[in-house]
């Protein structure tokens, strides 16, 4: 039986990708915010553009630990 490791740095760096997230409720943004803390390009999209602007300002509809700290990183990227 051979032995197979992926390494996963090559593939982030030859086949870079983005993720797309629905929604930015209490699933959704935290969802996002670790994505984005991975190192990922999201995309996330609300019926709520509203929400989708504060998101973009760096104003977070709710708490959730970190959350806030990781979409602000992504965001200055």
């Amino acid at each position: 039986m051979s032995e197979y490791k992926i390494n996963f740095n090559e593939i982030k760096t030859k086949h870079p990708k983005g993720i797309a997230v629905i929604g930015t409720g209490y699933v959704g943004l935290p969802s996002t915010a670790v994505f984005t803390k991975w190192g990922n390009t999201v995309y996330a999209v609300d019926i709520d553009q509203k929400k989708i602007d504060n998101l973009n300002k760096g104003v977070m509809p709710l708490y959730e630990e970190y959350a806030e700290e990781f979409i602000k990183e992504g965001l200055s990227k």
